[in-house]
């Protein structure tokens, strides 16, 4: 369990992503994941059976351990930026929304790049696609909406001259 939690990434205010994978994956190898996954069960009462009553042991177990490696992993200045909750699933949300909004310079940069890269012939063909591909993604992401054929366009149009060839064989 110890190596499991030194593999999750501290989430330092720019990392938000490689956190949240780091910590999800994380969670899920040590079998933490339940509050998570599981919207928290009623409270037992002196008549609820066995299982019941197991499972929000089970549930609230999950709760307290997922919320303290959560916090565990956070700077100090991330930690108490984000409102207290006392459940996982919340505290979680809480942190999401603060971390997944995209400005107006980020979508700008993205469309800077979508727009001006080109081949470079350094790198494949392939990798420069990909690049390309990514960052339409990323846009999406954002909720700005590029066409597959207009991305299509755009990476023939960042090709060289000499791929006229296949930018003609492709418009054919």
């Amino acid at each position: 369990m110890t190596s499991q939690l030194s593999s999750i990434k501290v989430l330092n205010g720019s990392n938000f992503e490689e956190w949240i994978d780091s910590l999800t994956v994380s969670l899920v190898i040590m079998r933490l994941d339940y509050a998570l996954r599981i919207d928290k069960p009623p409270e037992p009462t002196t008549e609820s059976d066995a299982n019941a009553k197991a499972l929000y042991e089970k549930w609230e177990e999950s709760n307290r351990l997922c919320l303290i490696v959560m916090k565990h992993t956070m700077d100090k200045t991330i930690k108490k930026s984000v409102p207290s909750k006392e459940n996982a699933k919340d505290f979680l949300a809480a942190v999401n929304t603060k971390f997944t909004k995209f400005d107006k310079a980020e979508k700008g940069t993205y469309l800077e790049w979508l727009s001006s890269t080109r081949y470079d012939g350094t790198s494949g063909v392939h990798d420069h696609i990909m690049k390309m591909t990514n960052y339409a993604a990323t846009l999406g992401e954002m909720e700005v909406k590029i066409s597959d054929s207009f991305l299509v366009w755009q990476i023939m149009q960042s090709l060289p001259s000499s791929f006229d060839t296949l930018k003609t064989s492709y418009n054919a």
